[in-house]
């Protein structure tokens, strides 16, 4: 197969028929044509990916009003268990903000000197509620494009136009939507620079494995 894994480049890969979701196809107004794909599985790195991949267009279109009242409603028409009140508690439940900025204090005091960081931007970040107290008398920004309200202390930052650089850039949850790769880390070079830090985190779940380590709220309060 002359395919090669999007993220280590190679080329021992597995495929699977798949089919992208009905809610998301309807949401990008994809083809029905172009709504069967293959599904790849990187036997070295474990990185999965659709052979489709989402132009700029129909990413745009995804996350336009992400999560907004027009977006729950069309969810919900393909997934019951998507109601108002799961949407309305994502990004707001108070241990889940806490674990998440716990999670990254401890990377933070481990690996970085706190004296050289003078801004942060959480790429993608919602309203910017994950960013750790740690930096609350720092500017901090937020760069996202559903339109949401930062929370008090953060500016949010709606185009690639506002961007400019920065010494701490965190990432949380965002890579595993995008759709290629290249391009945000060449956006992460373009605000930048050799002594900025980075955090990057994606969520450590698959299909393929029968085991894997869950990180759960209730876990971490056991430790």
């Amino acid at each position: 197969m002359d395919k090669e894994c999007l993220v280590c480049k190679s080329k021992n890969i597995k495929s699977y028929d798949s089919k992208i979701s009905d809610f998301t196809a309807s949401r990008m107004n994809i083809p029905l044509e172009n709504r069967n794909t293959k599904l790849f599985h990187c036997l070295d790195c474990g990185f999965a990916f659709y052979e489709y991949r989402f132009s700029e267009e129909e990413t745009t279109k995804f996350y336009l009003g992400y999560r907004n009242e027009e977006y729950q409603k069309q969810r919900q028409l393909y997934d019951c268990w998507y109601t108002p009140e799961l949407n309305e508690i994502i990004g707001k439940n108070e241990k889940e903000i806490a674990n998440r900025q716990r999670n990254m204090l401890e990377m933070i005091t481990k690996n970085v000197e706190i004296s050289k960081i003078r801004n942060v931007l959480d790429f993608g970040g919602d309203k910017g509620q994950n960013i750790p107290d740690i930096f609350k008398e720092l500017p901090k920004y937020v760069y996202e494009l559903s339109n949401v309200e930062p929370v008090e202390g953060v500016t949010l930052l709606s185009s690639e136009r506002d961007l400019t650089c920065y010494d701490f850039i965190i990432c949380q949850g965002v890579l595993e939507h995008v759709s290629d790769l290249n391009i945000i880390l060449d956006e992460f070079k373009k605000i930048s620079t050799q002594d900025t830090y980075f955090y990057l985190e994606v969520p450590f779940d698959s299909p393929f494995y029968k085991s894997c380590l869950l990180y759960t709220s209730d876990a971490a309060d056991d430790k």
